[in-house]
């Protein structure tokens, strides 16, 4: 992650990497969603995936760790199987709570960098910044104007 940092009046702070990748995707000619934008950041920066990951395979090599047909195997088995199981929705709720948090961040950075959502007469947000240099389309996708 690079040294470089920015940072407003709600304590954003984001690496240039970060920045960068916001700015590509938000460059996309088909507009992205901002989740979208999160959850790429989730990917790159957290590392939740590869303890999702770690947790699949120790599924997946339940019958090696623990061999035999006998009655205390199959109930072992059955017990790792369950422990698994919990994990991995620990594990999911953790990863959901840090998009959610990549999100506010991204959101954050695109109000700082582009000025406030401009509403419409109907409440929905249609662009941000005062020239609309972002713009939301139709299938609430951002696509930023040049």
């Amino acid at each position: 992650m690079a040294e470089t940092t920015t940072k407003s009046d709600a304590g954003l702070k984001l690496a240039q990497a970060e920045i960068t990748i916001i700015e590509e995707k938000l460059s996309m000619t088909h507009g992205i969603l901002p989740r979208e934008i999160a959850t790429s950041l989730s990917n790159r920066f957290d590392k939740i995936l590869l303890e999702i990951s770690k947790n699949r395979s120790q599924l997946t090599y339940l019958e090696a760790t623990i061999p035999g047909k006998n009655e205390e195997a199959k109930k072992a088995r059955v017990e790792k199987t369950a422990d698994i199981m919990n994990k991995k929705k620990e594990l999911d709720t953790k990863r959901q709570e840090m998009i959610s948090h990549w999100y506010n961040k991204v959101l954050a950075y695109i109000e700082k960098a582009y000025g406030k959502p401009i509403k419409s007469e109907a409440g929905l947000i249609i662009a941000y910044g005062e020239e609309g240099r972002i713009e939301v389309m139709k299938n609430r996708h951002l696509r930023k104007l040049w």
